[in-house]
């Protein structure tokens, strides 16, 4: 299995980089991954990766096998209580299409 690092300076890169830093520590002698940086969206599909976590939602040749919502905001309630934190996706976890462990597991999507 391959995980992909996306170029430095995109939104969001900070949670993403807190789950690499989780997949690197506790999952490294099971997985083998790239934490290649400037990786266009067009040479995903010819690099041979089985998945990706990053943060695009579509990627050509990849299907968006689930999501990790992140902060996105703060918004005023005028009940209880307050203030509420709004989350979006932030993290897209895709699979390779010509992979068979992806197209025939069943997965949640995104949205």
């Amino acid at each position: 299995m391959t995980i992909v690092k996306p170029p430095v300076g995109e939104a969001g890169s900070g949670c993403l980089y807190q789950l690499l830093k989780y997949i690197t520590h506790f999952l490294a002698s099971i997985l083998r991954y790239s934490k290649e940086e400037e990786i266009k969206l067009q040479e995903f599909q010819q690099r041979n990766f089985t998945f990706l976590i990053n943060e695009h939602p579509v990627i050509n040749g990849f299907k968006c096998l689930f999501t990790e919502d992140g902060f996105s905001r703060m918004r005023i309630n005028y009940g209880f209580p307050p203030i509420l934190l709004v989350k979006e996706p932030k993290v897209y976890v895709h699979g390779n299409l010509e992979n068979n462990a992806v197209v025939n597991k069943i997965w949640p999507g995104c949205p």
